[in-house]
């Protein structure tokens, strides 16, 4: 009897080691392999939305009250940085800009197709919109601010124009021509004395403040101060250009205050008139420090 129920009880182990009791199961030999990655070195990604893109800070240039370009700081959403600042300076200036004088002569309209680089020219291809309007000052001054905001940039050294996709050789009745990649030095005309690029409008900056820019002024010498909004001379630098008189070149100055003061400045750049020595003040850049 104990013979017989040792081997009833063999048989019970037996049969639950295969499976075959209610209640028991076996693994599937198909089971699910783990995820591969097939591309050795990269990241397998632990979630299906898009990486964030970039934000960049770029320049846009407007026109002043004295006819003149003055960079102002926009941010876009990167890689495509220079459809991004054309976009930016096409859409015009902030309230605040406007209540400071500063103004677009590009016609309100005026649409983005592309901006193609390709050995140091940028092809802007703008809409048909572009052309209207506005007498010679108006023409150039749209021009000057397409060149100045594309040449920011290490891979642009020119400018071409397209419209509705076809090549602009010539803008507006005035006759401007434009068949040739433009430069910033074909729109002298339109730059200050001393072009400021660094700070610019409305930055937040702090002691020691890097000034940088472009100058032609007689002997390729002028004046850099730092103004606080109660008048008070905070620093002040004497400046020369690697080039002047007739012939732009750059700068790169530092100015250094009591860095324990904090406000509202103005970055004045001017010169000595050679006629009766009275200043001249060519710029102008409200900062926050």
């Amino acid at each position: 009897m104990a013979t017989r129920t040792f081997r009833l009880a063999l048989v019970l182990v037996l049969i639950g080691m295969l499976g075959l009791l209610p209640g028991c199961s076996r693994k599937s030999d198909q089971t699910t392999p783990p995820a591969v990655n097939q591309n050795p070195g990269s990241t397998v990604p632990t979630s299906s939305s898009e990486p964030a893109a970039p934000q960049v800070s770029v320049v846009v240039y407007l026109i002043d009250a004295a006819e003149k370009v003055t960079p102002v700081r926009r941010t876009v959403t990167g890689p495509a940085v220079a459809n991004g600042a054309i976009t930016a300076l096409l859409a015009g200036p902030t309230t605040a800009e406007k209540a400071a004088g500063l103004r677009t002569l590009v016609p309100e309209g005026t649409t983005l197709g592309s901006v193609t680089i390709q050995d140091g020219v940028a092809t802007v291809d703008l809409s048909s919109a572009y052309q209207s309007g506005g007498g010679s000052l108006s023409m150039q001054a749209r021009v000057a601010q397409i060149v100045f905001t594309l040449t920011q940039f290490s891979t642009v050294n020119s400018a071409k124009f397209k419209l509705d996709g076809k090549p602009l050789t010539v803008l507006g009745g005035e006759g401007i021509e434009l068949a040739k990649a433009q430069t910033r030095k074909d729109w002298e005309s339109f730059a200050p004395a001393v072009l400021i690029e660094t700070p610019l409008r409305d930055d937040l900056v702090t002691t020691p403040l890097r000034v940088q820019g472009s100058a032609n002024v007689f002997e390729a010498v002028f004046e850099l101060k730092v103004v606080g909004s109660g008048g008070q001379i905070l620093a002040t630098k004497h400046v020369m250009a690697t080039s002047g008189t007739g012939t732009r070149g750059t700068f790169d100055a530092t100015l250094t205050w009591d860095s324990a003061q904090h406000g509202n400045a103005t970055v004045v750049a001017w010169y000595s008139s050679a006629k009766d020595g009275s200043p001249v003040v060519v710029a102008e850049i409200p900062i926050r420090y």
